[in-house]
């Protein structure tokens, strides 16, 4: 449908954008996949765990300095 059409083009658009930006603290993304309904990001590779362990790790890690400040 052209719905469907103008959503995939809007995401190859935005898809363009963000591969654009470099930054230290991002991981950069090199491309897509867009195969029927599904659609694949590809970003650099992570070491040392996921994504989300390193963001829920830095949370966590946050929330305990956090808690040891508070009892001082």
């Amino acid at each position: 449908s052209s719905e469907s059409k103008q959503g995939t083009r809007e995401f190859l658009n935005e898809l363009s954008v963000i591969s654009s930006i470099t930054h230290h603290n991002l991981v950069k993304l090199h491309g897509c996949c867009v195969d029927g309904g599904q659609k694949m990001l590809v970003y650099n590779y992570l070491e040392n765990n996921s994504l989300a362990r390193t963001l829920f790790g830095m949370f966590n890690q946050i929330s305990i300095f956090i808690r040891t400040l508070n009892r001082w």
